[in-house]
């Protein structure tokens, strides 16, 4: 890993900068999230697709899904892994 002051020699370096983050957000499989009813996994593919969209038009570049009490791998998983395609960091 390169230090700050080898990357500031490469002109690497940028410093600091604003990051949009939204730390409370839901997925799709949370209570009293509005989504079409038993999404098959077509449905649920456009579901995931739709919200990396959604993320991307408000800039969102950092994004917590704090779903109650448990964290639910079958919607996180595939919402993570499009966000990471359009870097977005879930």
């Amino acid at each position: 890993m390169k230090g700050v002051g080898q990357m500031k020699e490469q002109g690497q370096y940028k410093g600091a900068r604003w990051v949009r983050t939204d730390l409370h957000l839901h997925s799709p499989g949370a209570y009293g999230f509005t989504c079409p009813p038993d999404p098959g996994p077509q449905d649920r593919d456009a579901v995931v697709q739709r919200y990396v969209e959604q993320l991307e038009a408000q800039g969102i570049e950092v994004a917590a899904i704090t779903d109650y009490q448990q964290v639910r791998k079958e919607w996180f998983v595939p919402i993570r892994e499009a966000a990471r395609e359009r870097g977005i960091y879930v």
